[in-house]
């Protein structure tokens, strides 16, 4: 069910945000790659009923692992 889906979605956001936070960058990533596949970045109605802070959490966390510049943002927290 899309309820099941979007419970689902936001646990994983929140694992990976979770990660974030101890610093386990490599599952961080793993996370995101998985939900940025196509067959789940394509259930449209289900991402449109997670809730927006987690949407806007997982928007920023996909900013952190970005590889432009060399993974910049993300070279930028390791060094902190």
């Amino acid at each position: 069910t899309v309820e099941g889906r979007v419970a689902v979605l936001s646990k994983m956001i929140d694992i990976a945000e979770r990660c974030e936070q101890m610093h386990n960058f490599q599952t961080l990533m793993e996370i995101l790659v998985g939900l940025s596949m196509g067959p789940v970045s394509r259930l449209t109605e289900t991402w449109e009923q997670v809730p927006k802070d987690r949407r806007n959490c997982f928007e920023r966390l996909q900013k952190l692992i970005d590889n432009r510049k060399n993974y910049e943002n993300f070279r930028r927290v390791l060094k902190d």
